[in-house]
């Protein structure tokens, strides 16, 4: 079988990371008007949030086995035991919150003082069996759906269409960061802001960590779980 030119790998890579891009994008901005209520199971507003990452992961997986990849090569393997992944996570969860407290948000704060609009949220507040529809909801779709294709496959897409150099993963890095936050556009200017410098942090954390996605997966959790968990207490 003739082998494949550098050219036309990286020009394959950058259509399934674009693609999956764009189409995440479009879907998110299409879907969150209709969003208003996700603390019910089988609502509509749910069904809508799961098919925003449901629809871009099924394609994404579609070109993985067209190319002949598998998730373990964008990071999810069981190469690291599981308490070095536990310790990496609570380290990066802690060091993402700290920066982000002490010092993005206030800047944030300073550039667009609204806060981010999450009103298909709000109906957390006290509502237990609400709170833990939202969990499950975060835990998929935000945890595992946004670092499988974010972090997984658009940034390592990218960066092999790039040319695959450690400049390339920086470039990736901000590319999706930048869309990362665009793809919240519905929280308004202050909630583009704030999810996407925490996009970027996560990126880097992704390449401090040597790529494992487990990693990215338990600090996203955690950032939303914390983000839910006052909601409901407030």
């Amino acid at each position: 079988m003739e082998q494949e030119s550098p050219y036309r790998v990286r020009a394959i890579q950058a259509a399934g990371g674009f693609g999956v891009l764009i189409l995440v994008l479009l879907l998110s901005w299409l879907a969150h008007p209709h969003i208003h209520d996700v603390t019910h199971p089988f609502s509509l507003d749910n069904l809508i949030g799961y098919l925003v990452i449901a629809i871009p992961l099924a394609v994404a997986i579609a070109y993985m086995r067209w190319r002949g990849r598998h998730w373990r090569d964008y990071g999810m393997n069981a190469g690291m035991a599981f308490w070095k992944v536990l310790v990496l996570a609570v380290l990066g969860f802690v060091a993402i919150m700290l920066v982000m407290q002490f010092a993005l948000i206030p800047v944030i704060y300073r550039i667009d003082s609204t806060p981010p609009n999450i009103s298909h949220l709000l109906a957390v507040r006290g509502n237990t069996a609400g709170y833990i529809t939202v969990m499950v909801g975060v835990w998929l779709t935000a945890a595992f759906g946004e670092e499988m294709i974010f972090r997984g496959f658009i940034m390592n897409e990218m960066a092999g269409a790039f040319g695959g150099t450690r400049g390339a993963w920086w470039v990736s890095a901000i590319i999706v960061a930048v869309f990362f936050g665009l793809g919240h556009a519905y929280q308004g200017l202050s909630g583009i802001l704030i999810t996407g410098s925490i996009g970027f942090m996560l990126n880097v954390l992704y390449l401090l960590v040597r790529r494992n996605l487990w990693v990215l997966i338990l600090v996203h959790g955690f950032i939303d779980t914390l983000s839910i968990t006052r909601l409901y207490l407030s």
